[in-house]
């Protein structure tokens, strides 16, 4: 099949809650997107519209004129507060680092206009140690590696410091009350060793990072495909043919070279990929959930018919949306030719595997591409809304293996699907010596789920379409950007490549800053071994070839980095740039570059030093002894 774009608008928005416009959808992003018509908490002029009630708690980011940024932590993120003459203060009014919790109307997609805005009197006790990495008034940002990585201190005239005031490089143990998701207000401050305080000039954001990278702490980059370097973008092609763009093999011979991974190269096209590059992963397409096309890819698997006369128990059924079995099979939207089989069966995982193999291997394939490795069971969505894929037929008998779309029946068996799929490729006798690499498509995740760490343990590399773009929703979405970063580095220590599509669900040309956005926050997570695809609505099947991938950023300084005043601001230092990128701020946040640098912006836009960066934008900004 060549549908992996209508599928990915279908089920990566159920996966992860995320509505985007390439679907159709029309619902509210996963974090918060200030709306224009709400300010210092006035009222709608429509009588007839009463705003929702809305409580939200956590700490305040920043404060300005009858307003506050707030970090409530996941699910949300930061939201915009705004005060006026009837807000009710119980305790001291809004400053940074305070924990509240806030009453008043709106919603989670614009702000809230506040009734009333309480103190927090407590919080739970929390112990964090760690190096500083920046320090700012009242406020410094610990760096506690895995598995919580950054978080930002808060001190006062009550918290009691012993040895040396908070300073760059200082390492400390940190005892007060907070939470991981938002802050600690610390009641001891106590320094456990460092080097002697560095001064740091002025006008730099944040101190300069650590040499070495310790979010995630888990060891070099250890991918043995998408070989580069750090401060190289790393490419790779999604599809050679898709609706009606073909890359002829011509083309795929002289451009071979360029990429890392071909997800989906067409039947009869694999070695024309390969001819001029022996590290090329060419892959074999089929969807983890069925058998392969009996009419397209290849045409090498099996009709309806053929398996209800052979195999009927290993057909998967779907129960409508009430949860009551039927008597159809449970097809995948956009994939008529793919009989839905039951991942839960071993036999079921080892017929798949063994028969993608047997023919990538024999069509001169090295690799193999697995659509739909998620954690929502998109099964059965042919069938109509609230269909899914539920169950068995045995000698007549219905057997349930799942209850809903969203089942953890069904994300262990994906689970052990994937580990299943690594072993036979891996360990059989006669499959490994082919050395058949196992990339899949998966959306970044949080690394601490054990669940994400075994998809990315066992396979090669992990496609991401969501990627930092998330189909051109990703202002204000700040979790995204986070999320994805550390799943970059996560995939890279334990093997996997991330594959990082960024799609922008349009059909015009990208902008520049759209680009920049892409090329940023791709640099922000590459360790030398992941992909980057960027393009518009109609890119797949095409190569989508920037002139700006030729740019080498020299080798990176260190991790990436926070700044202290401007949370949402992030930096990354390399030996001939400096990246920043405003990572999902719903409002214009400032950086501020070293001093003593000349800074070229890659896409040609102008600068300056301070600079504002408005919301989901980023630059990737040319420099000489950046990490100086």
């Amino acid at each position: 099949m060549r549908q992996l774009r209508a599928l990915s608008c279908l089920t990566f928005s159920a996966a992860i809650s995320l509505a985007f416009a390439g679907c159709g959808g029309s619902g509210s992003l996963p974090s918060n997107q200030v709306g224009a018509a709400v300010g210092s908490g006035a009222a709608s002029d429509s009588k007839s519209h009463v705003d929702p009630p809305i409580s939200a708690s956590g700490t305040i980011a920043s404060v300005g004129t009858n307003e506050f940024l707030l970090q409530t932590g996941s699910p949300h993120g930061y939201i915009h507060v705004y005060t006026n003459a009837s807000t009710v203060f119980t305790g001291a009014k809004p400053f940074t680092g305070e924990s509240v919790a806030v009453v008043g109307t709106g919603s989670w997609s614009t702000s809230i206009a506040a009734s009333s805005v309480t103190q927090a009197n407590s919080a739970d006790p929390m112990n964090a140690t760690g190096t500083i990495a920046s320090v700012g008034t009242n406020v410094f940002l610990l760096q506690t590696g895995y598995p919580h990585g950054y978080i930002y201190v808060q001190t006062n005239a009550s918290t009691k410091f012993s040895g040396a005031r908070p300073f760059v490089g200082e390492s400390v143990t940190v005892s007060g009350t907070g939470s991981w998701s938002t802050s600690i207000t610390a009641d001891t401050v106590t320094q456990t060793g460092a080097p002697s305080p560095t001064p740091v000039p002025s006008s730099s954001p944040t101190a300069s990072p650590s040499s070495s990278p310790s979010f995630p702490p888990n060891g070099p980059n250890t991918v043995k495909i998408m070989r580069s370097e750090p401060g190289k973008f790393g490419l790779y092609q999604v599809f050679d043919e898709f609706n009606r763009n073909l890359i002829t093999s011509p083309q795929s011979v002289a451009d071979g070279p360029r990429y890392g991974i071909v997800w989906g190269a067409r039947p009869g096209n694999a070695q024309s990929w390969k001819t001029n590059t022996s590290r090329l992963i060419a892959t074999y397409y089929m969807p983890q959930e069925t058998d392969i096309s009996f009419r397209s890819w290849g045409g090498s698997g099996h009709d309806l018919a053929w398996w209800q006369a052979n195999h009927p128990d290993w057909i998967l059924y779907a129960c409508d949306p009430s949860g009551t079995p039927t008597n159809t099979p449970a097809y995948i939207a956009q994939l008529p030719n793919n009989i839905p089989l039951d991942i839960h069966n071993p036999a079921v995982v080892d017929y798949q595997v063994r028969a993608a193999a047997n023919y990538a291997i024999a069509n001169k394939y090295n690799g193999l591409a697995f659509d739909e490795v998620l954690f929502y069971n998109v099964t059965g969505s042919a069938l109509g809304t609230g269909y899914y894929g539920c169950g068995i037929y045995s000698n007549g008998t219905f057997i349930r293996r799942y209850n809903g779309q969203a089942d953890s029946n069904w994300n262990n068996d994906t689970v052990a699907w994937v580990k299943a799929a690594h072993y036979i490729l891996t360990s059989d006798a006669t499959l490994a010596p082919h050395h058949i690499k196992m990339a899949v498509n998966h959306p970044a995740g949080n690394i601490t789920d054990p669940n994400e760490q075994a998809i990315l343990e066992n396979t090669d590399a992990d496609l991401d379409e969501t990627g930092f773009s998330d189909y051109g929703n990703y202002h204000a979405s700040y979790s995204l950007f986070k999320t994805t970063t550390d799943w970059m580095r996560f995939a890279q220590a334990h093997g996997a490549a991330p594959l990082v599509v960024n799609d922008y669900s349009q059909s015009a040309p990208l902008s520049p800053v759209q680009i920049e956005y892409s090329l940023a926050t791709y640099m922000m997570g590459n360790e030398g071994g992941s992909g980057l695809f960027t393009g518009n609505a109609n890119a797949y099947g095409a190569e989508q070839y920037l002139p700006q991938y030729e740019t080498t950023l020299g080798r990176p300084c260190g991790d990436y980095y926070g700044d202290a005043k401007n949370p949402a601001i992030y930096y990354r230092s390399y030996a001939r740039a400096l990246v920043i990128v405003n990572g999902g701020s719903s409002v214009t946040q400032v950086a501020r570059m070293p001093a003593n640098h000349t800074y070229v912006d890659i896409m040609g836009r102008s600068i300056s030093n301070p600079m504002t960066v408005a919301s989901g934008d980023a630059f990737v900004l040319l420099t000489t002894n950046g990490c100086h």
